[in-house]
């Protein structure tokens, strides 16, 4: 396959250079060893117990994903139930003491985001994509009641991740998530892309379901979402600052996180070829983020193949690594980078780190200079070709 894209002005390469052997001896010079293949899984921090496992397992849709479950259970244990606690804590505690909950809940939100939110968002990321359980009821209870307690409204996540962003795949106007528009190294621009997921997704969302004709998940994106928020409302109600702490400011940080995770990821859009998956993103390797959130460093990867498994993605990549090379797709390696720094490192121009992580699998070198210049035209907006009818 002849390379896609000319990006710098040299002669172009031999098309020889882009075959996949050529390709991987260029990510072997800069990675040896590609550690994500062999790097000990950190997603979760203890087993479940060996008598639940067993009356679990049966129910699991694919053994790989056990791994998923346990770190539900750890979530479960170790933020929902305590979460609980700290919404009865609001509602008990007398008034005199409650400046002791507006102590621990703000430092326990802390705590959590540090420790699990990312583990439980991209938990429940890849088995929205592939579902966990199988039983229908069972495997929605992920989405409709333990993430309200990460942030998470009910019903919200499939119909605007799987449905809505993968269908239009970043393309603005369909996907009220897509990056295209921005300036996606304006502080500002990010600021009103966080602002859009509660101006525009809750009522966009329904619309999409509609329009497309999906209209069972319409139906129960109504009520799910209906449901969340008055319950939502009646707990306020009765209980408000329990209520804040347990549901409401992290509903507001998850959104922050959210959709600054997903600027981050779409961030790098090609000028030619920024409605395609191989040039609306990057892939992350050989970084400990890998390990600790179900290979989401290989953002390229889902996006061609959203369906893969998590386990697999490593593979893939190095399997069609020269499709990186053909259409000058983004790659960096770690250690110690994951989306949200990605994201510091443009926001602060930190080219020089960015340089020094990047896996040129283009046959044509880049000097720094051409790099930051690559990396400037990818940060602009972007207008997409027409759809065709």
């Amino acid at each position: 396959m002849a390379p896609r894209v000319k990006q710098v002005a040299a002669a172009d390469p031999a098309v020889d250079d882009f075959t996949h052997e050529a390709t991987m001896k260029r990510l072997r010079d800069q990675v040896p060893e590609n550690t994500d293949f062999t790097a000990p899984r950190k997603e979760k921090l203890f087993s479940m117990p060996s008598f639940l496992a067993s009356a679990i397992k049966p129910m699991i849709c694919d053994d790989r994903d056990w791994l998923c479950v346990e770190t539900l259970f750890n979530v479960l244990l170790c933020l929902v139930v305590p979460q609980i606690g700290v919404w009865f804590a609001g509602m008990y505690l007398p008034a005199e003491k409650i400046w002791m909950l507006n102590i621990f809940a703000p430092t326990f939100l802390v705590f959590n985001i540090l420790m699990w939110y990312g583990r439980y968002i991209l938990m429940l990321h890849y088995t929205s994509h592939r579902r966990l359980f199988k039983n229908t009821w069972i495997n929605n209870m992920n989405e409709i009641v333990i993430s309200p307690f990460i942030g998470i409204p009910s019903g919200a996540y499939f119909l605007h991740h799987v449905v809505m962003h993968h269908i239009e795949n970043n393309i603005f106007p369909f996907d009220v998530s897509s990056t295209m528009e921005y300036q996606r190294d304006n502080f500002f621009h990010l600021l009103q892309y966080i602002a859009r997921y509660w101006t525009h997704a809750f009522v966009y969302l329904p619309y999409y379901a509609i329009k497309k004709k999906r209209y069972n998940l319409a139906v129960y994106y109504f009520v799910t979402i209906g449901s969340y928020f008055a319950v939502i409302s009646y707990l306020y109600s009765i209980n408000p600052v329990g209520t804040t702490w347990t549901f409401i400011v992290p509903a507001v940080v998850c959104s922050i996180l959210l959709m600054s995770g997903n600027f981050s990821q779409h961030m790098f859009l090609h000028p030619e070829i920024g409605d395609d998956s191989w040039g609306n993103s990057y892939n992350l390797i050989c970084t400990e983020a890998n390990q600790l959130c179900f290979n989401d460093g290989y953002h390229i990867v889902h996006h061609v193949a959203s369906r893969l498994h998590w386990r697999d993605m490593p593979k893939y990549f190095e399997d069609n690594v020269e499709k990186c090379a053909q259409n000058d797709s983004l790659v960096f390696k770690g250690p110690g980078l994951d989306n949200l720094i990605m994201l510091v490192l443009v926001m602060t121009g930190n080219y020089k780190k960015l340089y020094e992580s990047w896996v040129q699998l283009h046959p044509q070198k880049r000097s720094f200079d051409d790099f930051k210049e690559m990396c400037k035209e990818r940060l602009k907006p972007f207008k997409p070709k027409p759809k065709a009818n």
